[in-house]
């Protein structure tokens, strides 16, 4: 099967059920050209991808109501970034983002289509407490510096778009995109990689300590479609 048929077979299924969402309510937000402040969050190492990673949701909310998708309570993912296909701005309303919300300050990580942003997952004082007590962690001593709220390899999630500090990050000059609740960490892809399809492929995504050693999983670029 060569690359533009293995290409339209893997989204086949999915390029149908927009069409018969776009036919039922049509809606240029959703399916229409892109506007210029729509980017690609691209992991600038191709990781042996051609075509890249890009910032993807789980699934396809081909209605655009993400929240009525059972995929909406899934960490965020990275996927081969979808170009290159028929009805590229349908396939890719999972993956366009914001890039005046990504670059403001703070900046925040906004699907340009739909009702959502990335989030980061930070536990609760309780959950923190009990993860001590089943000895997941071990208990800070009183003299240990204070603990960042975001964990190493935190999961990033969706979440409805508010003015919240899980939601805000930095996206700096080196391409790293940083929790505003910890520096330190940087969004990272994982290093194992598994197949969404013929050509296709995804991996985690998490919010890890930044380093040199994890420097081409965790470099960015708003990249236009």
């Amino acid at each position: 099967m060569n690359m533009t048929l293995g290409r339209l077979a893997a989204f086949a299924a999915v390029l149908t059920l927009a069409a018969q969402a776009q036919a039922a309510t049509p809606n240029d937000r959703l399916y229409g050209a892109y506007q210029e402040d729509e980017v690609f969050l691209q992991l600038v190492d191709p990781l042996g991808v051609a075509q890249r990673y890009c910032l993807d949701i789980a699934g396809f909310p081909a209605s655009g109501d993400v929240w009525s998708y059972r995929e909406s309570e899934f960490t965020l993912i990275v996927h081969t970034c979808k170009t290159g296909i028929p009805k590229q701005a349908i396939a890719t309303l999972d993956q366009m983002i914001s890039r005046s919300a990504l670059t403001g300050k703070p900046g925040r990580i906004r699907y340009s289509r739909l009702d959502a942003c990335l989030s980061v997952l930070v536990p609760t004082r309780a959950q923190m407490e009990d993860f001590f007590k089943l000895g997941l962690f071990p208990p800070p001593s009183p003299d240990a510096p204070k603990m960042s709220p975001v964990m190493d390899d935190s999961d990033v999630y969706l979440a409805k778009c508010a003015e919240t500090p899980e939601q805000q990050i930095v996206f700096d000059a080196d391409g790293r995109v940083h929790p505003v609740l910890d520096p330190q960490k940087c969004l990272t892809v994982g290093e194992q990689a598994y197949k969404a399809g013929e050509e296709w492929r995804r991996r985690f995504l998490t919010f890890t300590t930044c380093s040199k050693a994890a420097a081409p999983r965790q470099v960015w670029a708003a990249a236009k479609p």
